[in-house]
């Protein structure tokens, strides 16, 4: 539960009246049964929201050809949005028999925009020449009718992989992606049709006043980089993990001043682990 807000969902849902699909990434790195005991779990306390378990696919084939983007997209055929005041399903709109949108009608817009805004006071004709070029009338006209179209925001913690999970939807690279937390800096909007627009959006951190600064670098919310020292969160993971670090990695303590490994003697420290793992990494 450390990466779901009940906050985020019951302000979406109750305050802007819209409809929340949950999609647990990465669960290729669990168990298939804990990441169906989660299903279960999302599913009994929030009846009615979708909950699709997703991983990144290895390969680069189109979306049609991948089991988890399709559920995602079955997933989205079951929510509804308002139109002219009434909840109608968001099916017709996944099921646009348009082709699929090469450029994205946002960046079209702002791209007419920011030529016209372009320059400095002696270029004013050229900067209004830009404004009214056909291309970027269109777009502003395009935007402008939001009711022809629906936006699917990913949203969630840094470093879920929410700019991965909108590239293997479009089968091919749209956005940039890491494994760094906080990569993405601002929105991006992509057409996959031209009734389905989906947004990905920087990760927002939620407070979680309970949760220590070690158990957030452990879930990818806090970057390694800005770490003081590393020894806290080792020794987090050391005291909660089992079988044991030194088991898992087949560590041997090392004497301090000879490289002959010896039996135990102490017990294992976050030093001594990091030690342990460095020499025998080379």
């Amino acid at each position: 539960l450390y990466h779901f807000s009940r906050a985020v969902h019951r302000y979406i849902t109750e305050v802007h009246k819209k409809d929340v699909m949950l999609l647990i990434n990465k669960t290729d790195m669990v168990h298939p049964e804990v990441a169906d005991a989660w299903v279960s779990y999302f599913k009994e306390k929030f009846p009615g929201m979708p909950v699709v378990k997703f991983f990144v696919p290895r390969s680069s084939s189109r979306v049609v050809g991948q089991p988890c983007v399709t559920a995602v997209m079955d997933a989205l055929r079951a929510c509804s949005v308002t139109r002219n005041g009434k909840r109608i399903s968001a099916a017709s709109y996944i099921d646009c028999k348009d082709a699929p949108v090469t450029i994205d009608f946002a960046d079209e817009m702002a791209l007419g925009l920011a030529k016209s805004a372009s320059g400095k006071s002696g270029k004013r004709e050229e900067r209004r020449d830009n404004y009214k070029t056909h291309a970027a009338k269109e777009a502003v006209a395009r935007v402008r009718r939001q009711e022809d179209f629906i936006v699917v925001a990913l949203q969630g913690d840094p470093n879920m992989g929410k700019s991965s999970v909108m590239n293997s939807i479009f089968g091919r690279k749209v956005v940039s992606s890491s494994s760094t937390p906080g990569h993405t800096k601002h929105f991006q909007t992509y057409f996959l049709n031209k009734q389905l627009c989906f947004c990905d959006s920087p990760g927002i951190v939620c407070p979680k006043l309970d949760a220590p600064r070690s158990l957030q670098v452990v879930f990818g919310s806090y970057r390694i980089a800005q770490l003081r020292e590393p020894y806290s969160v080792i020794r987090y993971v050391a005291e909660r993990c089992l079988p044991p670090l030194q088991d898992i990695y087949h560590l041997m303590e090392f004497k301090d001043d000879a490289d002959e490994p010896v039996g135990r003697r102490e017990p294992w420290s976050p030093m001594s682990l990091c030690e342990a793992f460095a020499r025998k990494s080379g």
